[in-house]
């Protein structure tokens, strides 16, 4: 009767190879893409600065009305722990009270006054576009509603940058591995 073989622990253990990069290998396939591949991805950074466009302005408004909700948002979240009770009411009050409220002596909330300085730039606004005449129809605008051609330009501009940036670096690699 034969017993098994038993498994010591130098057969379980694998053996690795080491991989020997010969110095000219090194020397002229590597370090050439090294650093053809990170000027590439300079070119890519600094075109793309390029041709992005410039932020466009927020209008008073639209920036108000963010920096309130912020506010709201962290009053709401998590200063109701760190506030007493009365001074979390004066809050209150302060940036949602009605009109109606005239018992205390608090007029309109912020909140409120904000939405009625809303419409009235609104209104303003609307106004000014009938007397400039802006409200003649763009054909480009009626064909595709909600859809901005700058921005689709934009992409395009994107898209045409990775493509020649591509297409310069694979004749940079094509001219360093020539032959």
């Amino acid at each position: 009767m034969s017993t098994p073989p038993s498994l010591s622990p130098d057969h379980l253990v694998r053996t690795t190879q080491t991989l020997l990069l010969d110095s000219q290998i090194r020397d002229w396939v590597v370090l050439p893409l090294l650093v053809i591949m990170i000027s590439a991805g300079l070119l890519r950074t600094h075109v793309g600065r390029l041709l992005r466009p410039a932020p466009k302005p927020i209008p008073t408004m639209d920036a108000r009305a963010r920096s309130a909700l912020q506010r709201s948002a962290r009053l709401k979240s998590g200063a109701g722990g760190f506030l007493s009770g009365g001074r979390w009411e004066a809050r209150r009050l302060a940036w949602s009270a009605r009109a109606e409220s005239s018992s205390s002596n608090v007029s309109n909330g912020w909140l409120r006054q904000e939405a009625g300085r809303a419409e009235i730039d609104k209104k303003l606004m609307e106004a000014a576009k009938e007397t400039n005449g802006e409200n003649a129809d763009d054909p480009l605008a009626a064909a595709m509603p909600g859809m901005d051609p700058s921005a689709m330009m934009d992409g395009m501009k994107g898209n045409m940058a990775a493509m020649v940036q591509n297409m310069v670096m694979m004749q940079g690699i094509s001219h360093s591995f020539r032959g």
